[in-house]
């Protein structure tokens, strides 16, 4: 939480007192009062978890803010019921704060709760974390620890994003796809004989995806443009022909073959690197950010991509 207050406190500079008192003190609103919270005394709840912090947090130009978060805060809870909950307040605050503020977009800090960095992009390009998506999201019909998040909290536009959540009972798991150049065909067949006993999808398994060179480009295929293991596996061979050809030209003696190795590590390895370097551009569409709006539904798999030359 802390290094999510110190951005808000500097993206928000220059806004109303109001505004930013209001913004925070709602916030730890939806923190300290989860639903079926005991309605502990705000004063004592705030000074117990947040003054502190803020003091610790804040230069001498925001402490002054500190009495005024205070104050919304307790306003805050004496509107809490059993039927307008903590996060209601908060969605409400946002949209309002919203309309003065359309501006404020974080990618590194979610701004529905203040408390966590975020972990996907709304097509409002707003971004939300994974508990704030339980709290503002709905259970999907696609499987259980789905959610659906139908609405943005802070510009309430449409979404129609769905998550896949790790289950708190559940390790993460973890799919390497290793290069090795043409050999990267015998994995997609593994992964296709894989998903043909197992029956689901590849892509619907695993919570994390590391590709390294060939296995990046079966990675963004199969998490990202959502091809499909065989539609991978059939296409492989033309990608490879235009990915593996030789670096250089020149002939070299089979007497002297194990000077190969050492040649082609001063020439930047055996093939030539710009071919892997064109197919990885083409399959990422040069539109997309490393943080953006997932186009694979429902999301859920963290996609991490590696390709390195000999001289790196």
């Amino acid at each position: 939480m802390d290094d999510c207050l110190r951005e808000v406190t500097q993206t928000s500079a220059g806004y109303f007192k109001e505004h930013f008192d209001d913004l925070v003190a709602s916030a730890f609103l939806m923190d300290a009062y989860p639903p079926q919270m005991h309605g502990f005394s705000p004063t004592v709840v705030f000074a117990a978890l947040y003054e502190k912090r803020c003091l610790s947090i804040w230069d001498n130009e925001f402490k002054g803010h500190i009495a005024g978060v205070s104050s919304r805060f307790v306003h805050h809870f004496a509107h809490l019921s059993g039927v307008k909950t903590s996060a209601a307040i908060r969605k409400e605050t946002l949209y309002r704060l919203y309309r003065r503020w359309g501006g404020l977009r974080s990618t590194t800090t979610c701004l529905v709760c203040l408390c966590r960095p975020p972990e996907h992009m709304l097509p409002c390009k707003h971004a939300i974390c994974d508990t704030c998506v339980v709290i503002f999201g709905k259970p999907s019909r696609l499987g259980e620890y789905h959610f659906e998040i139908a609405q943005c909290p802070i510009c309430k536009e449409r979404s129609d994003l769905t998550v896949r959540q790790l289950p708190p009972t559940k390790p993460p798991v973890i799919l390497s796809l290793d290069g090795g150049g043409v050999r990267g065909l015998i994995q997609l067949g593994l992964l296709r004989a894989l998903e043909s006993r197992i029956g689901i999808p590849i892509a619907s398994l695993p919570d994390l995806c590391i590709g390294t060179s060939v296995g990046a480009l079966s990675a963004i295929d199969i998490f990202l443009n959502q091809s499909s293991v065989t539609q991978c596996f059939n296409a492989f061979p033309d990608l490879a022909r235009n990915i593996f050809r030789r670096s250089s030209e020149i002939p070299i003696p089979r007497c002297i073959r194990w000077f190969a190795s050492a040649f082609n590590l001063t020439t930047d390895g055996f093939y030539d690197s710009e071919g892997l370097s064109k197919i990885l551009k083409a399959a990422v569409i040069p539109s997309r950010r490393m943080f953006d709006v997932a186009t694979a539904n429902p999301t859920g798999c963290r996609i991490a991509i590696v390709a390195s030359r000999t001289s790196d």
